[in-house]
Protein backbone atom coordinates (compact mmCIF):
# COMPACT_ATOMS: atom_id res chain seq x y z
CA UNK A 1 0.00 0.00 0.00
CA UNK A 2 1.45 3.43 -0.93
CA UNK A 3 2.47 5.67 1.97
CA UNK A 4 0.21 8.47 3.21
CA UNK A 5 1.49 12.01 3.68
CA UNK A 6 0.29 15.54 4.32
CA UNK A 7 0.77 18.08 1.55
CA UNK A 8 -0.51 21.64 1.80
CA UNK A 9 -2.63 20.65 4.80
CA UNK A 10 -4.35 17.86 2.85
CA UNK A 11 -3.91 14.13 3.32
CA UNK A 12 -2.58 12.50 0.15
CA UNK A 13 -1.49 9.02 -0.86
CA UNK A 14 1.98 9.17 -2.37
CA UNK A 15 2.05 7.32 -5.67
CA UNK A 16 5.64 8.02 -6.66
CA UNK A 17 8.73 8.72 -4.57
CA UNK A 18 11.80 10.66 -5.61
CA UNK A 19 14.03 8.75 -7.98
CA UNK A 20 11.08 7.10 -9.71
CA UNK A 21 9.86 8.27 -13.10
CA UNK A 22 6.43 9.93 -13.26
CA UNK A 23 3.78 8.27 -15.38
CA UNK A 24 1.41 9.67 -17.97
CA UNK A 25 -1.35 9.11 -15.40
CA UNK A 26 -2.33 11.22 -12.41
CA UNK A 27 0.58 11.03 -9.95
CA UNK A 28 1.14 12.27 -6.40
CA UNK A 29 4.84 13.00 -5.94
CA UNK A 30 6.33 13.98 -2.58
CA UNK A 31 9.69 15.68 -2.12
CA UNK A 32 12.07 15.56 0.81
CA UNK A 33 13.15 18.14 3.43
CA UNK A 34 16.13 18.92 1.13
CA UNK A 35 16.12 20.99 -2.07
CA UNK A 36 14.48 18.86 -4.78
CA UNK A 37 13.79 19.21 -8.50
CA UNK A 38 10.58 17.29 -9.19
CA UNK A 39 9.11 16.60 -12.63
CA UNK A 40 5.49 15.56 -13.11
CA UNK A 41 4.31 13.42 -15.99
CA UNK A 42 1.60 13.94 -18.57
CA UNK A 43 -1.33 13.52 -16.20
CA UNK A 44 -2.98 15.78 -13.65
CA UNK A 45 -0.33 15.57 -10.95
CA UNK A 46 -0.02 16.75 -7.36
CA UNK A 47 3.59 17.67 -6.62
CA UNK A 48 4.59 18.47 -3.03
CA UNK A 49 8.00 19.99 -2.48
CA UNK A 50 8.00 19.58 1.33
CA UNK A 51 11.00 21.43 2.83
CA UNK A 52 13.96 22.96 1.03
CA UNK A 53 14.19 25.30 -1.95
CA UNK A 54 12.40 23.16 -4.53
CA UNK A 55 11.89 23.41 -8.29
CA UNK A 56 8.52 21.95 -9.32
CA UNK A 57 7.83 21.14 -12.99
CA UNK A 58 4.27 19.96 -13.53
CA UNK A 59 4.22 19.09 -17.21
CA UNK A 60 1.32 19.25 -19.68
CA UNK A 61 -1.52 18.20 -17.35
CA UNK A 62 -3.66 20.24 -14.96
CA UNK A 63 -1.30 20.10 -12.00
CA UNK A 64 -1.24 21.20 -8.37
CA UNK A 65 2.20 22.44 -7.31
CA UNK A 66 2.68 22.87 -3.55
CA UNK A 67 6.03 24.26 -2.47
CA UNK A 68 5.96 23.92 1.30
CA UNK A 69 8.83 25.35 3.34
CA UNK A 70 11.74 27.12 1.68
CA UNK A 71 11.81 29.35 -1.40
CA UNK A 72 10.11 27.29 -4.09
CA UNK A 73 9.92 27.73 -7.88
CA UNK A 74 7.24 26.67 -10.34
CA UNK A 75 9.14 26.06 -13.57
CA UNK A 76 7.58 26.07 -17.02
CA UNK A 77 10.93 25.64 -18.79
CA UNK A 78 9.58 22.61 -20.69
CA UNK A 79 6.28 24.24 -21.78
CA UNK A 80 5.63 23.93 -25.54
CA UNK A 81 4.20 27.48 -25.73
CA UNK A 82 4.34 30.74 -23.81
CA UNK A 83 2.73 30.78 -20.36
CA UNK A 84 0.85 33.37 -18.33
CA UNK A 85 1.27 32.82 -14.60
CA UNK A 86 0.21 35.14 -11.76
CA UNK A 87 1.21 34.22 -8.20
CA UNK A 88 -1.53 36.52 -6.91
CA UNK A 89 -4.40 34.49 -8.40
CA UNK A 90 -5.40 30.89 -9.01
CA UNK A 91 -5.82 28.69 -10.92
CA UNK A 92 -3.29 29.44 -13.65
CA UNK A 93 -4.04 28.90 -17.33
CA UNK A 94 -0.52 28.10 -18.41
CA UNK A 95 -1.01 27.52 -22.12
CA UNK A 96 0.57 24.26 -23.24
CA UNK A 97 1.30 23.34 -19.63
CA UNK A 98 -2.38 22.92 -18.66
CA UNK A 99 -4.27 24.77 -15.94
CA UNK A 100 -2.25 24.66 -12.73
CA UNK A 101 -2.98 25.49 -9.10
CA UNK A 102 0.01 26.94 -7.22
CA UNK A 103 0.35 26.95 -3.42
CA UNK A 104 3.34 28.12 -1.34
CA UNK A 105 5.25 29.06 -4.50
CA UNK A 106 7.54 32.09 -4.28
CA UNK A 107 9.29 32.09 -7.68
CA UNK A 108 8.47 31.52 -11.34
CA UNK A 109 10.51 30.34 -14.30
CA UNK A 110 9.06 30.84 -17.77
CA UNK A 111 9.43 28.94 -21.01
CA UNK A 112 11.54 29.45 -24.13
CA UNK A 113 8.57 31.34 -25.61
CA UNK A 114 6.81 34.67 -24.93
CA UNK A 115 5.68 34.55 -21.27
CA UNK A 116 3.90 36.84 -18.83
CA UNK A 117 4.97 36.23 -15.23
CA UNK A 118 3.50 38.17 -12.29
CA UNK A 119 4.58 38.02 -8.66
CA UNK A 120 2.54 38.66 -5.53
CA UNK A 121 2.95 40.67 -2.31
CA UNK A 122 5.87 38.48 -1.15
CA UNK A 123 9.48 38.65 -2.32
CA UNK A 124 9.56 36.82 -5.67
CA UNK A 125 12.14 35.86 -8.27
CA UNK A 126 10.81 35.88 -11.85
CA UNK A 127 12.94 34.29 -14.58
CA UNK A 128 11.58 34.83 -18.08
CA UNK A 129 13.88 32.58 -20.08
CA UNK A 130 14.13 32.98 -23.86
CA UNK A 131 11.39 34.76 -25.77
CA UNK A 132 9.85 38.22 -25.47
CA UNK A 133 8.74 38.07 -21.84
CA UNK A 134 6.77 40.42 -19.61
CA UNK A 135 7.74 40.31 -15.92
CA UNK A 136 5.53 42.09 -13.37
CA UNK A 137 6.75 42.21 -9.78
CA UNK A 138 3.31 42.45 -8.20
CA UNK A 139 3.27 44.05 -4.76
CA UNK A 140 6.48 42.38 -3.53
Amino acid sequence: MPPAATCGGQAVTVAIGLGQLPTEGNDVIMGTPAADTIHGGGGNDIICGAGGDDILIGGPGNDTLIGGGGSDTASYSDAPAGVTVNLGSAPQNTGGAGTDTLMSIENLEGSAHDDTLTGNAAANRLIGGAGNDRLNGGGG
